[in-house]
């Protein structure tokens, strides 16, 4: 038995395959795609922009001027908006896909 298939009930209250479940888990990973990809589409933004000459020379005087600390912080700008965007938008496309997959499954097989 896999993992998350134990342990969906304890830790939501709901069946595996519940709307609640496929629109958390959704949202889950549209969260998780713009933690990881926000500083690379803020460097690819001021490359294609033409505001600077390339994305490691952005790092490279970013970390120089202000820190590597705050130059992290200024690759996540806007942050607020692109996480709830990308939430949102992840966990509604996951479920339409689920629910529609599984309305194709029974109706043609």
């Amino acid at each position: 038995m896999k993992l998350e298939k134990k342990y969906v009930y304890q830790v939501t209250g709901y069946e595996e395959g519940s709307l609640v479940n496929t629109l958390g888990s959704g949202a889950m990973a549209g969260l998780g795609y713009w933690v990881t990809s926000l500083p690379l589409d803020a460097l690819k933004t001021l490359v294609q922009t033409g505001r600077a000459p390339s994305a490691f020379q952005t790092v490279k005087v970013l970390v120089k001027r202000d820190g590597i600390m705050q130059a992290y912080s200024q690759l996540y700008r806007g942050w607020p908006l692109a996480f709830s965007r990308g939430s949102a938008s992840a966990a509604v496309t996951l479920t339409t896909y689920s629910y529609v997959f599984s309305f194709c499954g029974r109706v043609f097989v």
